[in-house]
């Protein structure tokens, strides 16, 4: 017997997860093509919540929910929020997720030191997330000269899954950033970045 829309609600409480509840609107057909995709968005959703929870203990809170919600939509916007809402860590995890579906991320940091302690927090969330496969770079000012020439390689022959380097960096070596694709940019400190019209071209 087929399953109805209206009949989604009769069952709700049964259902164990997203994934579930996808494969029994998938049985809907043509008449929950809209109610698809919005279970669809919400699998993905829960996705990102899972990595976030294995990385940190924590998970999305209302507001990185609605970003996570419009990063999986594809959408680009800007996030006005103060400091400690947890803005950085949404980026990390976002970056994370996108690397565990073959996709390339860039973050974008003000200074060395975030460049530094946002590598180490990736490098610790891949771990407890046992996402040991996903290939980080960053490059910054504290490198010696042999590392900076490994990154520099890796960069140019795209061998990342998520680049995290200063503002600066962007502008001063877009060269070998010039025709790399990137699924997802995280951008933190939008002001750095203006500052040069460099980086707006």
């Amino acid at each position: 017997m087929p399953i109805h829309v209206e009949d989604l609600h009769k069952i709700r409480d049964k259902v164990k997860d997203y994934s579930h509840m996808y494969n029994i609107v998938l049985r809907l057909g043509s008449e929950a093509k809209g109610l698809k995709n919005i279970v669809k968005l919400e699998r993905e959703l829960s996705k990102v919540n899972n990595i976030l929870h294995k990385a940190s203990g924590y998970r999305l809170w209302s507001a990185q929910k609605a970003w996570a919600r419009r990063v999986l939509l594809g959408k680009s916007f800007a996030i006005i929020a103060p400091t400690g809402v947890g803005k950085t860590v949404f980026g990390i995890i976002m970056s994370l997720y996108n690397a565990s579906k073959g996709r390339k991320s860039y973050i974008i940091l003000p200074t060395t030191p975030l460049v530094i302690q946002v590598t180490e927090k990736l490098l610790n969330y891949t771990t407890r997330a046992k996402l040991d496969d996903v290939k980080i770079i960053n490059y910054h000012s504290k490198l010696s000269k042999s590392e900076r020439k490994k990154a520099i390689k890796a960069i140019e022959e795209g061998e990342f899954d998520i680049l995290v380097t200063t503002s600066k960096f962007l502008a001063l070596r877009f060269d070998i950033l010039r025709g790399k694709k990137f699924d997802f940019i995280f951008v933190d400190d939008v002001d750095s970045i203006l500052k040069s019209s460099k980086n707006i071209d």
